[in-house]
């Protein structure tokens, strides 16, 4: 039988402009009430686009392209969109169908024209209780996959994280990836899983995509023990080697998150892990390493 309940998930806060708004528009409208997306709509009120402020920072100002730019030639268009009618199974198939994180809901008026009366976004999904945990997996997945293709060598692609591992510690490009995935692979299955799921939406899509393959936490059999020894055994690092990695491949981590982000995540981990984000590099040593 369907779930009901899409009230508790739907949010009303939605914008709506013509499609000749200019992107200052979009993006000042953006600011003004906290979304991440304005919608575009005919003059009937059907929803012809979207534009999020993903697009505004790739495609107008990284693009350099003029602010004044109208909306209809940097929007995405024919997004998809269901009946406020609908039940939250539905907006679930809609997401993981066609790898999208938001979905308009539309009142549909016997004269044929429309009105966007809410969204529902994976955003609301992630804080509700309504969502089980694999079928959010699924939905990010699909959106992953969607923006990045399936092709084997994007996803080898190293990541501007993996850089960052790479500059800390001095390891080469590939094997800072693969210990930036174990270290991640640890913490992530440390997570329950909407916390482990917002930490997954902060990482680089290469990473992200490959974290989704994992079993789902938290499993305490992931130790920073059981990391380091991992390290020792695939990679042959002295101890003292494998422990200065783990920490710098952690304050990495936390620098491209964000410290204030990343306490939330910290706050949920066991001391063990908590330890390699000790500030002090020399410190945070001497207590993994006796």
């Amino acid at each position: 039988m369907p779930r009901n309940g899409l009230d508790s998930v739907i949010n009303r806060n939605v914008i709506v402009l013509p499609a000749d708004s200019t992107a200052e528009q979009a993006g000042k409208a953006m600011l003004t009430n906290g979304v991440g997306s304005v919608f575009i709509s005919d003059r009937h009120g059907h929803i012809v686009g979207v534009v999020t402020d993903r697009d505004l920072a790739c495609r107008v100002v990284a693009g350099s392209v003029s602010a004044s730019v109208p909306l209809s030639e940097v929007m995405t268009r024919g997004p998809s969109r269901m009946d406020e009618t609908s039940n939250l199974d539905e907006a679930i198939r809609i997401m993981e169908e066609s790898g999208i994180r938001r979905v308009p809901l539309v009142r549909r008026k016997l004269d044929g024209t429309e009105r966007c009366v809410g969204v529902v976004s994976l955003d609301d999904l992630i804080v509700s209780d309504k969502v089980g945990h694999e079928e959010l997996m699924r939905i990010v997945k699909s959106q992953v996959m969607r923006r990045i293709g399936a092709s084997e060598s994007y996803r080898r692609r190293p990541s501007g994280l993996s850089h960052s591992v790479s500059l800390a510690t001095g390891l080469g490009a590939e094997l800072a990836g693969e210990l930036l995935f174990l270290v991640l692979r640890t913490i992530v299955g440390r997570l329950h899983g909407t916390a482990a799921m917002r930490l997954m939406m902060t990482l680089p899509p290469d990473l992200k995509n490959r974290l989704l393959g994992e079993p789902t936490g938290p499993d305490p059999s992931l130790t920073a023990h059981r990391m380091i020894s991992e390290l020792m055994i695939e990679h042959d690092f002295p101890k003292e080697l494998a422990v200065s990695f783990s920490i710098k491949t952690c304050h990495a981590l936390e620098e491209w998150v964000g410290v204030e982000a990343f306490a939330h995540v910290k706050a949920q981990l066991p001391k063990d892990l908590r330890e390699l984000f000790v500030s002090g590099e020399g410190l945070a040593e001497s207590r993994m390493a006796s």
